[in-house]
């Protein structure tokens, strides 16, 4: 739920500019709330899928994939910003999208076996 709320806060984001600057500011509070509890389910995920003898390197691999991905995005948003506006989200989108995709197949997994 947590990285559907961040693609539909990331859909949303470029089509506020005339909502009001609380409306705007509630949006980027849920969205960043979204995109902070979406890691640990990762985290889990990763801990499931791998043996226990490989867990810690799972998730050193998965972290530093995760900031690497962070740092070039904020990077490249901040540079285009300027020339993008607020349609630079639509750059972001494809990231909890594609996680979605992703994942749809757990979620199948998971509700056969309950």
């Amino acid at each position: 739920m947590a990285l559907a709320l961040s693609a539909l806060c990331c859909a949303l984001f470029p089509l506020v500019g005339a909502w009001p600057a609380w409306a705007r500011t509630t949006l980027l509070l849920l969205w960043g709330a979204a995109v902070v509890a979406d890691s640990p389910h990762f985290s889990a995920l990763s801990a499931r899928a791998c043996g226990p003898e490989i867990v810690g390197s799972a998730f050193a691999f998965q972290n530093s994939l995760g900031f690497a991905i962070t740092m070039v995005s904020i990077r490249l948003g901040t540079a285009w910003v300027g020339a993008w506006g607020m349609d630079i989200a639509w750059l972001l989108l494809p990231g909890p999208l594609l996680g979605l995709v992703g994942l749809y197949p757990l979620r199948r997994a998971g509700s056969e076996r309950g």
